[in-house]
This record gives structure tokens, sequence and C-alpha cells, in this order.
């Protein structure tokens, strides 16, 4: 059935489009014939209109997240095709973009950046948890970004960038809101943001802070109480600008983010009824914080804008708790865990000297320095039986020195028709990694890894309202190790696992066009790609083993669809957002092979779903002197997901959802509904586990903005 999904998708999603009965999500409610003039991306870490950006950059303002009612990064998603969330907690958040939902070890093979700090942590694949409340836009770059993000950005990069605080006038924003999920607890939010001028025209500051509540959805097995697995988050972020001259402008913020998950939210023993694992009457759970602080400084000089960005992450981690199962020859296992990261940071420091833009040449080029360290203090107590009672701590230190040179050049050719670029960034990591576990000697290893990576892109523009772009990349990710248990238990099996796992590349071959038609009413980015990995890093299973394999080739291939539809009905617009994606493992060690459960050669990979969408519906009219009424309908549909340590596969997913609006220039009042056919997963399976789907939730907020 999957097969013939991939085969059927692309001829549905022409027959959707010439029907005009799909649109795409990332496009304002008034649609103008240059709208895509309009929109400036930075997906060059420059300023430029969407029709000039050559590569698959989607871009979604704060507003139009909030009018479909997204409040966290989680969310968007369902905007993005080809990019999808396979499982996890609001720690260890893991995405796929094109085939990267396997990558569950070593750094993140997506790059995420807030308002132009990395959000990175070595050795730590996870993303942020984020608030997307006062946020000017979220940018997804679909598709490996290896000449100016480089380390991260192996299958694409997300930019988050909060709002510029106000150099003229008060601005302030305040929201509540609560909901109820069916089976489950309430849930809650209160957010507000204060934009205020400290020198009018030249220097203003911002703050912003909130709280929230995820109802919490499931019982214990053998702890009392029911809805056990709720989340309680705080946020707050100050950020000041500071237009020092004409020329020059700082840009300084700091972040902070405490998350307090009860229970294990992201996996569970069954989805209906939902029911939390074993435990041993020890539920436990996650308790994670997240500071970052950064300052950028612009400055224009006579050969182009010299940018400095410099930023520093702190992060604190413990996860604490029990686990509990019966064995048929020694009778009840009862442990305590306990996992905890204190001594986590990242330094990251970059300059960029980028053209003005003006004439047909347009170029950028820079260096990067980073420097990170994850410390990790692991235990595990054996309670029962008495013959393995007992503590094992294991210690995991990784740092990480490095350093990158980059740059890129274009050339505008018959009035701007054809624009060839050519990029490259050599890469350099110094890491070292301790492993100290009981019973083993104490693990130092010391690798480089490093790597040139070119870009060559074709742009072509005949008229306003199309471009054609073909981009070839290279991505990159760095190197890791294995641990000495897992060297050594492999070897009786005959898989020669190396400590050092060496670095993953990929060269990625893309088309995609952006078209304007019926002036500027129907809108659509259409994009093919082809991506051939080198040493695919996965964290697979054997036995009671964790080990970290290279997976020699694999090819990931896909369809991606956008549409907008403004159409002739005063109010009314379609959306659809789509995608098709072939990936799989197309050469595996016959050895490694036969014992690695969760990887087949030539079988689609674990946590990439092979197909998804989402269709929206859009309608909005006046009611009374400035209020206006909105009704939005979507339907997001996904399919089911590999396990990576078992044969198992997830059900499909689906979201229905509703809103209705009744709003003006300051207030606005939502009532909101999410999953409305009750679809109760799960989401995805994970270790023999599920992985959470929200039931069916119901909810309202009220908002105030003054400015």
């Amino acid at each position: 059935m999957k097969k013939s999904m991939i085969k059927i998708a692309p001829l549905a999603l022409a027959c959707g489009l010439a029907a005009g009965a799909a649109a795409g999500p990332a496009i304002a409610e008034e649609v103008s014939n240059a709208i895509m003039e309009q929109i400036v991306v930075t997906a060059s870490k420059r300023e430029e209109s969407l029709m000039d950006a050559a590569q698959s950059v989607q871009f979604l303002s704060g507003e139009e997240l909030w009018n479909v009612g997204f409040t966290k990064l989680d969310d968007v998603v369902q905007l993005i095709p080809g990019v999808s969330l396979p499982s996890g907690t609001a720690s260890i958040r893991t995405y796929n973009i094109r085939g990267t939902g396997a990558m569950t070890t070593n750094d993140s093979p997506v790059g995420f950046y807030i308002d132009q700090m990395p959000y990175y942590i070595v050795d730590y694949p996870y993303a942020p948890d984020s608030e997307l409340f006062d946020l000017d836009s979220v940018q997804v770059l679909r598709g490996p970004q290896g000449t100016l993000y480089g380390q991260g950005a192996m299958g694409g990069t997300m930019l988050i960038t909060t709002m510029r605080p106000d150099l003229e006038q008060v601005r302030a924003r305040v929201r509540a809101g609560a909901s109820s999920m069916r089976d489950g607890g309430d849930g809650h939010m209160a957010d507000a943001s204060l934009s205020f001028p400290l020198i009018p025209g030249e220097m203003a500051m911002s703050i912003t802070a909130g709280t929230s509540r995820d109802p919490g959805l499931a019982e214990g097995f053998d702890v009392p109480g029911s809805d056990l697995d709720k989340d309680d988050r705080r946020y707050g972020r100050v950020k000041l600008y500071w237009e020092a001259s004409d020329l020059v402008s700082v840009t300084a913020i700091y972040h902070h983010r405490d998350v307090e998950s009860s229970g294990s939210r992201g996996t569970y023993l069954s989805a209906d009824p939902a029911l939390l694992s074993p435990s041993g009457g020890s539920l436990g759970g996650t308790d994670f914080e997240v500071d970052m602080f950064g300052i950028t400084v612009d400055w224009d000089t006579n050969i182009g804008t010299l940018t400095s960005s410099t930023s520093y992450l702190e992060y604190k981690y413990l996860l604490a708790g029990g686990l509990a199962f019966e064995d048929p020859f020694f009778g009840t296992f009862l442990s305590n865990l306990r996992d905890e990261r204190d001594n986590v940071d990242t330094f990251n420091q970059e300059f960029r000297l980028a053209s003005d833009g003006d004439g047909p040449w347009s170029w950028i080029t820079g260096v990067t320095y980073t420097k990170g360290q994850h410390v990790v203090s692991s235990a595990n107590e054996t309670i029962l039986p008495a013959l393995f009672a007992g503590t094992v701590v294991t210690e995991t230190d990784t740092e990480s020195t490095q350093f990158a040179v980059f740059g890129e050049i274009s050339h505008e050719f018959k009035d701007g028709l054809i624009t060839p670029l050519v990029g490259l960034r050599y890469f350099r990591d110094n890491r070292e990694k301790m492993i100290q576990a009981a019973g083993f000697t104490t693990l130092e290893q010391d690798e480089v890894f490093d790597l040139v990576s070119p870009r060559f892109n074709l742009r072509i523009t005949p008229s306003d309202d199309t471009m054609y772009f073909l981009n070839v990349s290279r991505g990159f990710r760095s190197g890791t190790f294995n641990a000495p248990t897992d060297v050594a238990g492999l070897a009786p099996l005959g898989i020669a696992l190396d400590v050092a796992v060496p670095e993953a590349t990929l060269w990625s071959y893309e088309v995609g066009a952006r078209l304007s038609l019926l002036e500027g009413q129907l809108l659509m980015e259409p994009s093919l790609y082809y991506a051939d990995y080198d040493d695919f890093q996965f964290s697979g299973t054997v036995g009671l083993l964790f080990p970290q394999f290279s997976l020699e080739e694999v090819v990931a291939k896909g369809v991606e669809m956008l549409v907008t539809w403004n159409t002739p009905a005063q109010g009314l617009s379609l959306t659809w957002a789509g995608s098709v994606n072939s990936s799989e493992a197309t050469s595996i060690d016959a050895v490694t092979d036969a014992n690695l459960i969760g990887v087949d050669q030539d079988e689609q990979l674990p946590f990439v779903p092979e197909w998804d969408f989402r269709l929206g519906v859009n309608y909005e009219w006046p009611v009374m002197n400035d209020w206006t009424a909105s009704v939005l309908a979507s339907f997001y549909r996904r399919d089911g997901q590999r396990d990576f340590i078992t044969p198992l596969v997830s059900p499909n997913v689906e979201d229905l959802s509703l809103r209705l609006e009744l709003a003006n220039q300051n207030w606005r009042a939502t009532l909101w509904s999410k999953n409305l056919t009750d679809d109760k997963g799960p989401a995805a399976i994970s270790a023999g586990l599920v992985n959470r789907w929200d039931r069916r939730t119901v909810g309202v907020t009220l908002e105030y903005t003054m400015d």
C-alpha cells in the first residue's frame, strides 16, 4: 500500500492543482501580484526577496503562524512539506527533513538559529523547544546548507527571528488561553510582551515572558493517578536594539527557557489507553533549562556589510525515574535511573562580510569559531533481583573545537535572466571524547574531522512572476565515537565496530521553481530532489547494545509542493502543502545487516514518513465597524514511521483542526480545536514503545495588542 501511495501521490498532487483545490501555507492572507517580492528572507545571511532566493526556503511570518493557531515550534512541521517531528519529549525533539529522521545520534542533522544564535550542543541531536509569541518569522531551509551554515545543517536549517524592539513607540501585547483534552487534563497559557524606546529613534528594548502547561494524558502502569505526563514551561527574553549611527547597529539578546515534564511524556506502553511504562513506583520526570546570550553588530562599510555575531549557550538537564519488568529466569527487575547534564555549553563567534546587493555581483565571505563541551553523568541503580544489585555509573565528556571559512559569489547575466552562484566552505573539527564506565578501561579519543563543501547554484528568472533554480550542494556532519562496551560486545558477533565513527557526507541535487499565476492569485512552489549519503550515521541496537553505525550508502529522493490560491470568492483562500519521499539504505555490510534491528537494505529508514500533506481553507468576512470574523479549517495526514530498534511501523496519523475567530485592530478572541476526529495515534514507535499523539483538544484564547 505504501509503495502504491508513492507512485500515485505526484499524480494526486497534479490533479489537485489542476482542480484549483490546493494552496500553500506560507503566504499572507491578502495576496498581491508582488507578494514574493515583498517577502524578505535571510536564507543567504543577507536580505533578499523570496523570488531571488534560489533554493527551497519557506517564510512563515509570526502573524501567519498565529492565524493558524500555532504556538510552539513543534506545530510548524505541518506547514512544511518533507518535514516531520518523529518523536521525543519537550527536551529531546528530533526533526526529520528529507530523510534525516534516522539520525538520532551525534550532532543535530538540522541547524537551528534563534536571532542568529546557533542552538548547537556538541554530540546532541535535539532541537530547541521554542514559543512563537512576539515572533517576526520562521524560515525553513530544506536541503543541506553546508556552505553558509555548515555543521549541524546537513538536512536543512530553521531560522527563528523574534520581533525587533520599536524605536519610536510603545508596543504591548498580552495573550491568555485555556484548553481541555479529551481523556486528559487541562492546559493553559499566558504571554506578555512590552517594547519601548529608551532613546527615541535610537535605542529600544523589549521584554517578553510567558508560561504554559501542555495537559497530561496518561495513567501509570504501577503509579496511582491520571494525566501524569504534563509539561510545564516558563520562558523569558530581553532584546535590546541600538542604532548607534546611520552605519552601525547593535542587537543584544538574552533567552531563558525552563521545562519540567512529569513522567515519561515521550514514550508509552500503549496508546489506547495511554499508559506509561512500569516504573516500580518511581515515575520521575525531566527538567531542563537553556540560557542563550548573544550580541550582533552590523556595520555598513564602503564595500559591504560587516557583521559580528557572538553567542553563548548554557544547557542543564536532569532525568530521574524508575524501570521495572519481569524476567522468566530471574524474576522482577527494578532499577532507578538518573541522567544528569550540567557542564554543557557552547561558544560561537562569526565574522562575515556581505555585498550591498547593488550591481550584477553579489558575494559573502566569513569565518566561524565554535567551542563546545558536553558532560554527561548517568547512573543505573539495580535494586532487584539481589543477584544483580548495585550501581553502574558512566561518565562521558565530549569537547569540540571547530573552525570554518566560507564564501559565495554570484553574477547576474542578461539583466538578471541567468544568475550562476558558486560557494565553498572549509570546516575543521578537533573532537575529544572521554568515556568512563564501570569495569572498562577509560576511553580517551582524539580525532580531527575536516571537509571541503562546495555549492553550485543556477537561477533563471524569465519574468517578475517566474523563477527556476538548480541547486547542487554538499552537506556534512562531524564524526563521533562508540563506547568501549559496544565495541567489545559486538566483536563476538563478527561485527568489527570502530571506536571512531567517520564523518557523514551527502551530495544533494535539486530543481525547483516559484510561479505566480492568475495575476498573483495562484502561487506555486514545486521542488524535486535527490540526495546521496555516504557514511550515514545511525544509532541502532544489537541485543542490549546501542552502537553507532555508519551505513555505507543511503539514497533519499522526493518531490514537494506548496501552493496558494486566493480564490475569486471574496475572503476565501485555499492552501496545500505536500510531499512524497523515499529514503533507503542501498548498501549495508552483510554481517551488520544480519544483526542490526530497525534498518533493512532497500527499505524506508526509521522515523522518515513516505508522504505527508496538509489542506487548509480560510474564509474571512466583515462583521461590524472594524470587526472581522474568520474560520480556518485544516486537515493534516502523515504516513506511519518505522521504529529504529524493532521492525514495527506506526499507523498513519491525522489532525483535523478548526478555528473560529473574531478580531479588530486591538482585540482577538479565538475558539479552537485540534484533532477533531480524535485520532489516538500513536505518533511513532520508538524502542518498541509508542509515542504520544494528542487527543481531541478544545480551547479558547484572548489577545490584546496596543501599538
